[in-house]
């Protein structure tokens, strides 16, 4: 097991942010073994503008440096009800995967829903999703990588869901990112990935993050709206409405080993840290209070 960290929240390339090569180093100090890389930070619209000196620098800064790339961050492909629109997606996805491969990492993250107000049916998007996957996976098996769907709202937006989308792409090139905490955007319980065994064998990435629910008229950064309540995201993995620790021992039960990576929609920097020695604790000693 490999401890990463994705603080979106309070890294990235908005000027209240710490800027990403800044964390990077503190990543290092903090003794983790990874980072994660996301496209949302070089890239403007869908491929429109792509800021290739921020992207070299990300490239430069990480090569002087002690940490792997847990994985590369890739929002898309989505579906589109037009071909052109398509197409453009997978061009994305592949112009991405070779700048994963060359900051050696092997996981490279997706995630899908339909766009563009389309009143594409259910079966009709997800025919067309794995359509573009089974396009994308020989071009990821040539740079050594394997794509990993993660949950968010749509036709992929829970455990269940995704179950459906695996037994139409049985290749093992294809599987899971899974985030503890987005299947409850739909009211899922998060634990039902441990009571089946076909979606846990398939998870090759696993984000864990957490929150707490915020009085309705609470505002800021660090808050979300989901469904009819608000998430305040600003807490430690250890802190929040999930129990995190069950699902990280339930992973390890099934002989998981890959990457765990804190992911942060949070401003407080310090909760990451506070997540990161939680979680070695509970993986090494398999006992922790809450």
């Amino acid at each position: 097991m490999k401890i990463s960290s994705l603080p979106h929240g309070c890294v990235g390339i908005k000027e209240y942010q710490i800027p990403i090569l800044e964390w990077f180093d503190i990543a290092v100090k903090w003794g983790l073994d990874g980072v994660e890389v996301m496209d949302l930070w070089v890239m403007e619209g869908l491929m429109q503008k792509i800021n290739a000196d921020l992207q070299k620098r990300i490239e430069e800064k990480l090569s002087d440096l002690p940490l792997e790339v847990s994985a590369f961050i890739n929002h898309g492909p989505h579906v589109w009800p037009t071909e052109k629109m398509n197409r453009l997606e997978i061009e994305k996805v592949k112009f991405f995967m070779n700048w994963a491969a060359s900051l050696g990492t092997r996981i490279f993250r997706i995630t899908t829903a339909v766009k563009g107000g389309s009143a594409m049916k259910e079966d009709e998007a997800i025919e067309t999703f794995v359509n573009m996957i089974n396009e994308c996976l020989p071009y990821a098996a040539d740079r050594n990588l394997v794509i990993a769907l993660e949950e968010h709202p749509g036709f992929a937006g829970t455990i269940t869901k995704i179950e459906r989308i695996l037994e139409r792409i049985p290749d093992q090139r294809f599987g899971v990112a899974f985030d503890m905490k987005n299947t409850l955007r739909e009211g899922e319980d998060p634990s039902i990935i441990l009571k089946k065994k076909n979606v846990l064998d398939r998870v090759l990435y696993t984000h864990i993050d957490n929150f707490r629910y915020a009085p309705p008229d609470r505002r800021g950064r660090g808050i979300h709206r989901v469904g009819e309540s608000w998430w305040d995201r600003s807490v430690p993995i250890q802190d929040g409405v999930i129990d995190i620790k069950s699902l990280i021992l339930g992973l390890k039960r099934n002989g998981y080993d890959g990457w765990l990576s804190v992911e942060y929609g949070g401003t407080d920097l310090n909760h990451v840290y506070k997540s990161i020695k939680w979680l070695r604790k509970v993986w090494g000693n398999n006992q922790t209070t809450r």
